[in-house]
């Protein structure tokens, strides 16, 4: 046998390697909303270097880090808003040096504000906290029940901060 046709004949691993389709891979999706203007998942994951920039930078610090127990989902940026606001000061995006955080190709509003059961009006107390700290009057009070209006909705966080019995929470945007 020539030594040409040697490398021209496919090896029994190469054979199998052609007829075995690779499984693609499912990249995990955070249960967390991701800072403003983070781009979707899989350009996040792939440019996000944990290296904190935006946690450092966030006058509000709303951002920290991911306590999820995913290898890949680790460490990585987060919006918190259980403790404060998020006025979109961009701070965070202007100091992302991987462009993981761009106001190009991202999604500024990454958090919608929900109501549970336990709300003041569902117990017939009055209460319109909530609708008084909406900026965006995203917020109504209609037949004693508060409704959110997801379209207006910024997932700023300060309906939840001025809510006093926290019946509203900040969820990750769909």
């Amino acid at each position: 046998m020539n030594h040409s046709e040697e490398l021209a004949s496919p090896g029994r691993r190469a054979l199998f390697r052609r007829l075995v389709k690779p499984k693609p891979v499912e990249l995990p999706e955070s249960i967390y909303p991701r800072p403003p203007w983070a781009q979707d998942n899989q350009t996040f994951l792939a440019l996000c270097d944990r290296c904190d920039r935006c946690i450092d930078a966030c006058p509000q610090r709303v951002i920290r880090q991911s306590e999820e127990s995913h290898p890949v989902l680790k460490g990585l940026p987060v919006l918190s808003l259980d403790y404060g606001r998020c006025d979109f000061c961009d701070q965070c995006v202007d100091h992302c040096p991987t462009g993981a955080l761009s106001k190009e190709d991202g999604r500024r509003i990454q958090a919608v504000a929900r109501v549970s059961g336990h709300c003041q009006l569902t117990l017939n107390q009055h209460c319109d906290f909530c609708v008084d700290a909406c900026e965006e009057d995203a917020i109504r009070i209609k037949d004693q029940r508060v409704q959110i209006d997801e379209a207006l909705c910024t997932g700023c966080g300060e309906c939840s901060l001025d809510c006093y019995d926290k019946a509203i929470t900040l969820h990750k945007r769909c």
